[in-house]
């Protein structure tokens, strides 16, 4: 992941970065360009940091923020709702989600088909 910080209405300082578990995710801040500098971090396990960033030793407005770590290939779908892929309207299609393993993190299901078959 990498976001872009513009320090050019900031005044002198320096640009720190750290997070709060970094085990979790390792935050870096590298200088691209005159008052421009990326911040990249790197997922290395799953799990909840929160990244802060700061100017000349103050906190940018919008920091610290979550970032979430999760793995979606440690998760599975299973069940009879998947088998065919085809219904009849308002016929329940079940199955479950094994996430256990992914991560915290929001799941969401989406319908595919014709707009006009959902809401």
């Amino acid at each position: 992941i990498e976001l872009n910080l513009s320090t050019k209405e900031a005044g002198t300082g320096h640009a720190e970065t750290t997070s709060s578990n970094p085990g979790n995710v390792h935050s870096t801040l590298e200088k691209i360009g005159e008052d421009m500098y990326a911040l990249k971090l790197k997922p290395l396990a799953l799990g909840e940091s929160d990244i802060s960033v700061s100017w000349a030793g103050y906190p940018l407005p919008v920091t610290p923020f979550k970032v979430q770590v999760c793995d979606a290939s440690m998760c599975s779908a299973y069940g009879k709702g998947l088998i065919s892929g085809v219904g009849k309207v308002e016929e329940l299609f079940e199955f479950t989600v094994q996430a256990k393993n992914g991560g915290i993190a929001h799941l969401e299901v989406k319908p595919c088909g014709p707009r006009s078959t959902y809401a």
